[in-house]
């Protein structure tokens, strides 16, 4: 009966339910941009390495509630990463939270559930919030596609057609897997055995 209810479900509610035993914490010293937390589709919860464990808690938590918030609204890690990373090359940017009205949402519900954390903790909230706005991520630079030719679509079909055209020199082995030729002469795959 369990099995039936979770096949009805909606596809996010589903999503959700099949990823929680995926769930999975982590620290890390070089976080994907300037955020002392971030989560991943896969369920996959990354909390920057420099914070005590009470506060690695408290991010940790957070960007589950938003995930979990955001998965059931249909939004993804690739929009968020969009909305965060576009305009800064991966730098912190206070206003990225306005860019959308559920992501907005999602982050502020999760901040009210980080700051019951904070405060059961018995840390101050305020001291808290201060320590994590001044502290220095170390984060990887974002490789972004200009925007002018990130919504081209006149880039996208080039690069489709690229990719199109460079899928029709592979050929499959055996087992099924491509394989790629040793050259390719006057637009032909040449491959040797």
């Amino acid at each position: 009966m369990y099995k039936n209810k979770i096949n009805n479900m909606p596809k996010y509610t589903k999503m959700i339910v099949d990823k929680l035993e995926n769930i999975h914490f982590a620290t890390r010293a070089i976080m994907r941009y300037e955020t002392e937390g971030d989560w991943y589709d896969s369920g996959y919860i990354e909390v920057y390495e420099g914070l005590s464990p009470r506060e690695k808690l408290a991010v940790g938590v957070h960007e589950l509630v938003e995930m979990v918030l955001l998965h059931l609204q249909g939004v993804t890690e690739d929009m968020v990463n969009e909305w965060d990373t576009v305009d800064t090359n991966g730098a912190y940017n206070p206003k990225m939270y306005d860019k959308d009205k559920r992501y907005k949402e999602a982050h502020e519900f999760a901040e009210i559930i980080e700051k019951k954390i904070i405060e059961t903790a018995r840390l101050n909230w305020k001291n808290y919030s201060k320590k994590m706005d001044d502290l220095h991520i170390k984060y990887e630079k974002q490789k972004l596609i200009p925007k002018n030719k990130k919504h081209s679509i006149a880039y996208r079909e080039k690069t489709a057609k690229r990719a199109s055209e460079y899928a029709k020199t592979l050929r499959r082995d055996v087992k099924g897997h491509f394989i790629k030729p040793n050259r390719i002469e006057n637009g032909k795959a040449i491959y040797e055995n």
